[in-house]
């Protein structure tokens, strides 16, 4: 039998979190392969120290994915970060992934609800956001299919070049929030 969980995240899992986050990094990111660049990124982001002082970080909230007992997807929530498009919006989802493999067995909605769901809680409605590299067609598509639409852009730089992220938000609360 196929179980999905989604709990949130403890210590004990900075491990897999580590590992998790590498992976899905470099398989989404790492066009030209492991150059010092991507090296020197997945190294700092996501040495197990730094996922252990994100776990303890009251700010942030992450959850995990796990199919069939194992590690497959996670998802991070940072309050106190306010969108640059949207200034009342105040909780980023900074981070979702899922390993590839995975993908199409809905543990992207599922983690996706479980962050609409505490963002809801903890601040009510029209508080979460979130920011997608522009080239990412699949986590573009995918954010589509839950609702969310474009209410800005930011530049994100990486390796002296210049990446548009797209900022995204809830649809019905985007278009509460429009001047």
């Amino acid at each position: 039998m196929v179980s999905l969980n989604i709990r949130t995240a403890t210590p004990a899992d900075a491990v897999p979190l580590s590992l998790l986050g590498t992976s899905v990094w470099i398989d989404t990111y790492a066009d030209s392969g492991l150059t010092p660049a991507v090296i020197e990124r997945v190294t700092e982001r996501f040495d197990r120290s730094t996922v252990e002082q994100l776990l303890a970080d009251p700010r942030a909230t992450a959850f995990v994915a796990e199919w069939n007992g194992g590690t497959v997807g996670c998802a991070w929530l940072q309050a106190g970060s306010p969108c640059p498009a949207a200034a009342p919006r105040t909780l980023e989802l900074t981070t979702m992934y899922v390993l590839r493999r995975c993908h199409g067995r809905g543990i992207g909605a599922a983690l996706w609800a479980r962050c609409r769901d505490h963002a809801n809680t903890a601040l009510g409605s029209g508080a979460l956001w979130l920011r997608v590299n522009s080239k990412n067609s699949g986590a573009l598509a995918f954010y589509a299919r839950q609702g969310l639409q474009r209410i800005g852009s930011v530049d994100v730089r990486f390796d002296g070049v210049d990446n548009e992220n797209f900022l995204l938000a809830d649809a019905d609360a985007a278009r509460v929030m429009s001047p």
